[in-house]
């Protein structure tokens, strides 16, 4: 059975009370801080995009907020990206159909840019486009394959997971630049084993990459355990300088490894994570793969803050509507269905619980 039939099984067939006993009579071991948790709860639909007579999405593959955060693009199967407002007013779309400078065969993976643009991975080619959709950059990722990234040097380059079996001493990961590509030197000689130890394939389908400065990047493992980290970069880009793992969120992790320890069948990986990404100046890790939830969350970065949950069982979910990608603010939340964007407003619900 695939991994996307076994997540459907899994999601309509047990029922939420179970994930009430799992999150609370779990016997599952998760180590590291208990962090205080603030639920976002749904309210009010705002608007769906796209609004009669607009658009047409042929499948929404993610979405991504601006840095600016006036602004989230829909990165469409089409292939195309769509620019809304964030009261759901259509802005822009770009990257049609194509191998051209700027055109889109099958995109991937999207990530903002600091200057309110987006990087979209497509096949094995980066391109940077303004807000206005014209092209900043292309990077080439020739003969390399990648499912993930994160921009970094101020998005001048982008890295990837490194796409050779690990021995010791070789890359955590590839720079892609102007220059070309580069694999980056290890400076520190006691890397994490989940990092150091992975395999390509593990790297390739178990990874999820995303920007947390300029220099610095987090790598978060998909997977029954719920573990990260903080990669920096040195400062010619060059070298991975030092590896600090992150806090996770105590309940969501419990819950992730109970419902992929209930969804593991044989020959099968348990994918829970669907995108790692940065939004406001948080970390949040969406986890739709998981119908019970919860649907997305933040890592702290820094310390003291709080973990927002966005949970599942919100009636988001069912057999023909499911959602795919989730971006939260603090007054809504957009939701990424199939071929439409619902735009909910945001009610937190509980503020220091702890997990």
């Amino acid at each position: 059975m695939s991994r996307s039939a076994s997540r459907y099984w899994l999601g309509y067939l047990w029922p939420p009370a179970l994930v009430f006993l799992l999150l609370f009579c779990s016997d599952v071991e998760i180590q590291g801080p208990s962090v205080p948790s603030v639920e976002i709860g749904l309210g009010d639909t705002i608007v769906v995009f796209p609004p009669p007579g607009g658009p047409i999405l042929a499948g929404v593959r993610q979405l991504a907020l601006s840095a600016d955060q006036q602004s989230v693009y829909v990165l469409d199967a089409g292939p195309a990206v769509h620019r809304i407002a964030l009261d759901g007013t259509f802005l822009a779309s770009f990257g049609r159909s194509g191998e051209g400078p700027g055109e889109l065969t099958r995109p991937i993976a999207a990530q903002p840019t600091g200057d309110g643009g987006i990087w979209v991975l497509d096949r094995q080619r980066f391109t940077r486009y303004a807000p206005d959709g014209s092209v900043v950059r292309i990077l080439p990722l020739t003969n390399r394959d990648a499912a993930t990234f994160s921009p970094v040097g101020g998005d001048r380059e982008v890295v990837v997971p490194a796409g050779q079996p690990m021995v010791p001493g070789q890359a955590l990961l590839t720079r892609v630049g102007d220059s070309g590509i580069e694999d980056l030197e290890n400076i520190p000689s006691d890397l994490p084993a989940p990092l150091a130890d992975s395999r390509f394939g593990e790297r390739f389908l178990g990874w999820k990459l995303a920007p947390l400065g300029a220099r610095e990047i987090a790598i978060v493992l998909n997977g029954p355990v719920l573990r990260g980290w903080r990669v920096f970069v040195a400062v010619g880009l060059e070298a991975v300088d030092s590896v600090i793992e992150l806090a996770m969120p105590t309940t969501a992790a419990r819950v992730i490894a109970r419902e992929s320890e209930l969804a593991a069948m044989p020959d099968a990986r348990p994918s829970p994570l669907s995108r790692v990404g940065t939004a406001a100046g948080r970390l949040w890790i969406v986890s739709t793969g998981l119908p019970n939830g919860p649907l997305a969350f933040t890592v702290p970065v820094r310390r003291g803050d709080p973990s927002l949950v966005v949970p599942a069982g919100q009636g988001l979910h069912d057999r023909e509507r499911r959602v795919r990608d989730v971006v939260v603010l603090s007054d809504r939340v957009f939701l990424a269905y199939e071929v439409e964007v619902v735009v909910r407003s945001a009610i937190r619900k509980q503020d220091g619980v702890r997990n």
